[in-house]
């Protein structure tokens, strides 16, 4: 049956509506309070071999709540993805887009915040629903004659208008229980429709990514990793790199798992005064977790270190960027709590000498009182700076959520 006819005859049709809406106050150079909304809807259309899926995933923010007519900041985003399977392939099809605007500030201490500073929303349009490190999500402020620090701190409390598209073509294949093989093709494009395109520059290019997976034995898992992507801005800026890194996973035992690859990344940069210049450096990921059990609760702590090459969105300039983090986590029946933190240092090369240093941090107390409705708080904290100058001044967030959800499930048959 061809995929196309999947959706007619439709064997369980899924919708799940969600929301969190967050209070948060921040202390920093200045003091302000803000309150934000996070919906999401999605529809998933499932049949014997594929599924459908629709979502629409706004953000709202209105800030800040102490002036006489607060802004309200929305950013609309949404995806639609169409999976087929045959046998021990699976082919995958998606596309995310994302329009609206941005702030800075709030960005950088908003729910899930890390270290993105020039278009923060590029985050959630690069991962395009996948998870981890890649080299396609950069949203790191990247230095360049035509940007500076100066122009990123007068940004910082303006809204910006952003837009981003992310298309991706990826296909699995399962040799055995032990081998899989995966790769994907991808075009990103991010774009700044307001009135600030000469410092936020259009940037787009194409990807690929090819995946090796095998489990040599119960206890081990290697990887090999290879991708590639360009970056091409209007204003005159081209990028290329290359990566390729070699992992291996090794369970210690039951309840610790530990990460370790190596690679080497090559990179082009090509500037509009006629400059370009090649980069090679190695790339690395390490990381170790442990999961505990405390009785019938649960405690999970874990750190990852990671170098990579990313592109930036915003110059189309790669940056190489070693990054950190630290996760501890304890879970009961209800009750669940999480501390982390991450760093992130852009590598400076001798073309380019502009320097990222950014450091974040949240602490989350969450408890469930029903299946479908939680109540969480916490605080989060952030700093950067870049080439010398201050972007995200030290800022302290104290927040307080609510969460609901609902889902409902029809079945038709053939």
């Amino acid at each position: 049956m061809s995929p196309l006819f999947g959706p007619i005859l439709a064997q369980l049709v899924t919708m799940s509506v969600f929301d969190r809406t967050e209070a948060r106050h921040t202390r920093s150079d200045v003091n302000y309070s803000e309150v934000a909304t996070y919906p999401r809807v999605t529809l998933d259309v499932g049949w014997k071999q594929g599924t459908l899926r629709f979502a629409y995933l706004p953000a709202i923010t209105i800030t800040p709540l102490e002036a006489d007519s607060p802004s309200a900041i929305v950013l609309q985003s949404g995806a639609v993805a169409l999976s087929n399977r045959w046998q021990r392939t699976t082919v995958t099809a998606g596309e995310w887009l994302s329009y609206g605007e941005v702030s800075l500030r709030n960005q950088g201490l908003a729910p899930g915040s890390g270290p993105v500073v020039t278009l923060p929303a590029m985050s959630g349009a690069a991962s395009g629903g996948s998870t981890g490190n890649t080299t396609t999500t950069g949203n790191q402020q990247q230095g360049g004659p035509t940007l500076g620090g100066t122009n990123q701190i007068a940004a910082l409390d303006k809204q910006l208008k952003v837009a981003s598209s992310v298309s991706t073509l990826e296909v699995s294949q399962a040799y055995s229980a032990a081998l899989t093989v995966s790769g994907q093709l991808f075009y990103m494009f991010f774009a700044n429709p307001g009135e600030d395109q000469e410092r936020y520059p259009t940037v787009q290019g194409p990807g690929a990514r090819l995946a090796v997976t095998y489990a040599a034995t119960a206890r081990d898992r290697l990887s090999t990793y290879v991708s590639s992507q360009s970056g091409f801005g209007n204003n005159g800026n081209n990028s290329w790199l290359m990566y390729a890194n070699e992992s291996w996973a090794h369970d210690l035992d039951k309840q610790t798992v530990s990460t370790l690859g190596f690679g080497v990344s090559m990179t082009r940069n090509s500037q509009p005064n006629g400059l370009i210049y090649y980069t090679i450096f190695p790339n690395f990921n390490a990381g170790l977790i442990h999961t505990s059990r405390l009785g019938r609760n649960t405690l999970t702590v874990g750190t990852t270190l990671t170098s990579a090459p990313y592109i930036d969105p915003v110059l189309a300039q790669v940056d190489p960027r070693v990054t950190a983090s630290a996760l501890i986590g304890f879970n009961a029946k209800r009750f669940s709590a999480f501390l982390t933190a991450s760093t992130a240092v852009s590598i400076p090369t001798e073309e380019n000498a502009s320097g990222l240093n950014a450091l974040y941090g949240t602490l989350q107390l969450n408890y469930r009182f029903a299946k479908n409705f939680a109540i969480d708080g916490g605080m989060r904290g952030s700093w950067q700076t870049f080439g010398g100058q201050t972007t995200i001044p030290p800022s302290l967030a104290f927040f307080v959520g609510v969460s609901v959800g609902a889902q409902a499930s029809s079945i038709r048959k053939r």
